[in-house]
């Protein structure tokens, strides 16, 4: 090591000698003010139950629930957070509080952070009997102390399980009754589809997705050689391309992730869930229904851009041209919704079979 390097490491040593106190110093009063928040919003827990038991005597005619709204409304209000928000805080820290001391004196002594007390606190939910779960919080506090948040949450999650009043397996048999598939719109077009699903279920319909994708992108860079690094960069290309409205090729330049979703939305548009088509239910022939409004004026050969004249899929969201007019291209028969420009309002509905003629100047793809 040259002097010059040695010296600015020694001012570099210097300099954290200084810092770094201050920075533990720092999160370490974070860690105590945390706990006192923790306490002040257990007790605002504890006034609204208090309020509610006096309602029950017959001293005030209130629903039950008033109190806690009421109360998170007021601390909302004053804190700009929502009033939802601070009733599931209020009632984390009531846990806290209440079931947990050795939890929040670690951390208002700054051994923990506020991260680590989630991590524990949510692994311990398992566990009912007070007994267990102050034998299970002095265990795992040892472990806290000396690990990361990150790292806790796993080695937690298994501890618990020794203290637990249930096995894994109950708890599996009564989670597993809360599955499903929801949809959330999102911007631009988009949705999320999700789905709550028997963990080696998600994590296999995932890797199989993943093996797929490879299969496309390895099948993709024997036939045209581009490396995948080289793929990524190009994929990024093209779509700022289309985003700037210019002239792509048609080379499949697709993400990982990109394929992946492609396949997931042709698998379960198309396939046939054999699994489940037994008896009457024939349901390998059920097809998915899309409705999409068009505005009367996107019909004229010269439209106008206008947001008010996009095509829309029925109760969700906007939807691109090429989609619209790929949906109504594939249909065997659809109905044409026409709105007005401007309010929306359905100005007529009509029927239409799959024959050319009867698409023919409908939309103008």
């Amino acid at each position: 090591m040259t002097e010059s390097a040695l010296n600015a490491r020694l001012r570099a040593d210097a300099r954290m000698n200084l810092l770094l106190p201050k920075l533990i110093e720092i999160r370490a009063a974070k860690a105590r003010l945390d706990a006192e928040e923790a306490r002040m919003l257990a007790e605002a827990q504890m006034i609204a139950a208090d309020w509610t038991e006096e309602a029950d005597n017959g001293r005030v005619g209130s629903d039950a629930a008033f109190p806690y709204r009421s109360i998170a409304a007021e601390i909302g209000a004053a804190l700009r957070i929502s009033d939802r928000t601070v009733q599931r805080q209020m009632g984390e820290a009531a846990t806290l509080v209440n079931d947990y001391v050795g939890t929040l004196e670690a951390l208002d002594a700054g051994v923990i952070s506020a991260a680590h007390v989630r991590a524990i606190v949510t692994a311990g939910s398992i566990i009912e009997t007070p007994e267990m779960r102050g034998e299970f919080e002095q265990d795992v506090l040892q472990i806290a102390a000396a690990e990361s948040a990150t790292r806790l949450t796993p080695l937690a999650k298994r501890r618990a399980e020794w203290y637990a009043d249930t096995t894994f397996e109950q708890r599996h048999r009564r989670a597993v009754e809360d599955r499903a598939v929801w949809v959330t719109d999102v911007d631009d077009g988009m949705a999320e589809l999700r789905a709550l699903l028997p963990a080696v279920v998600a994590h296999g319909v995932h890797d199989r997705l993943s093996e797929m994708a490879r299969s496309v992108i390895d099948a993709r860079r024997d036939a045209d050689g581009i490396a995948e690094s080289d793929a990524h960069a190009h994929a990024h290309a093209q779509t700022q391309a289309q985003t700037d409205g210019e002239d792509t090729d048609t080379a499949d330049v697709r993400t990982t992730d990109q394929i992946r979703a492609d396949i997931f939305g042709d698998l379960l548009l198309t396939a046939a869930p054999t699994a489940h088509d037994g008896g009457p239910t024939d349901l390998g022939a059920i097809r998915a229904t899309v409705q999409i409004t068009v505005p009367v004026m996107s019909l004229i050969e010269k439209r106008i851009t206008d947001p008010y004249e996009s095509e829309f899929l029925v109760g969700h969201s906007p939807v691109d041209p090429e989609t619209a007019c790929m949906l109504t291209a594939g249909a065997t028969g659809w109905d044409r919704i026409l709105t007005h420009p401007i309010s929306g309002q359905v100005l007529a509905v009509d029927r239409y079979c799959r024959a050319s003629e009867c698409l023919a100047g409908v939309v103008s793809c």
